[in-house]
C-alpha cells in the first residue's frame, strides 16, 4: 500500500497490480469507506485490462461486470459505462464461436444495463442477441422486456409486436395483456382493447 501510495505508476505492472487486486479484495458492505474501496477497486480493474495478458484483461472485464453490478446507480459515472462496455466487448470476443458462452455474457451485461436502467443501451442489444442467438429468440421474457422498453420510448407498434412475440411464446402476465390493451386502445382498436382487459382481469381472479 505504502508502495502505490509513493509510486503510483507501479499499478502499470500487470502481475503487482494482480496481486494488489487480490489482497485489496473485499465484499462491499455499503459504507462510505466500501464505496470508496469500490470505486478505487473499478479503476484498477481497467488500469489491468488495458495492461495484463490476456487471461489477466478476461479476469479483470468479468470482475469488472461483476463490481459494476454492485455499484449504486447515483454513483455511476459516464466513465464507469465506458469501462464496463469495454469489459463485455473484451468477454464477447474472448468467448469465441461458442454461442452458449457468448450468450451469457449478453445475458449478464443486459441485466447490468437493467439495473443501470439503460435503456438506451438495452434496447440494441437484446435486438442484437435476438438476431444472434436461436436460444433468445425463444425467450418470451426477453420480448417482453423489449416490448417495455419500445412503450416508454414510444413506439407503440414495435411494443405492440414484441408483446405478441412474447404471448405466442408463452408469456401468461396480467400486466403484459393490460399493457397490450393499453396500446391497442391508444391505437384506435377499442373492441380488441376491451378483450384485452378482460383477459388481464382473469389472469388476475384466476
Amino acid at each position: 500500500r505504502v508502495l502505490l501510495a509513493t509510486n503510483p505508476a507501479i499499478k502499470e505492472n500487470a502481475d503487482i497490480l494482480v496481486k494488489w487486486l487480490g489482497s485489496a479484495e473485499k465484499k462491499p458492505s455499503g459504507g462510505r469507506e466500501d464505496l470508496k474501496r469500490q470505486a478505487e477497486r473499478f479503476t484498477d480493474l481497467a488500469t489491468l485490462m488495458d495492461v495484463g495478458s490476456e487471461t489477466h484483461k478476461t479476469s479483470a472485464a468479468r470482475q469488472i461486470l461483476d463490481l459494476a453490478s454492485q455499484l449504486p446507480l447515483t454513483t455511476v459515472s459516464a466513465k464507469d459505462r465506458q469501462i464496463a462496455e469495454k469489459a463485455f466487448e473484451h468477454l464477447k470476443a474472448a468467448a469465441g464461436p461458442d454461442p452458449g458462452r457468448s450468450l451469457i455474457i449478453y445475458r449478464e451485461y443486459l441485466s447490468l444495463l437493467e439495473h443501470w436502467k439503460s435503456h438506451g443501451k438495452a434496447r440494441p442489444l437484446i435486438l442484437e442477441m435476438l438476431k444472434k442467438f436461436d436460444a433468445a429468440r425463444a425467450e418470451f421474457s426477453l420480448h417482453h422486456l423489449l416490448a417495455k422498453i419500445h412503450m416508454d420510448e414510444g413506439r407503440p407498434n414495435d411494443a405492440l409486436g414484441s408483446l405478441r412475440e412474447s404471448f405466442r411464446l408463452g408469456l401468461e402476465d396480467g400486466a403484459a395483456r393490460l399493457m397490450y390493451g393499453e396500446l391497442l386502445e391508444k391505437m384506435g382498436r377499442p373492441n380488441e382493447a376491451v378483450n384485452e382487459y378482460v383477459t388481464a382481469i382473469e389472469s388476475v381472479l384466476w
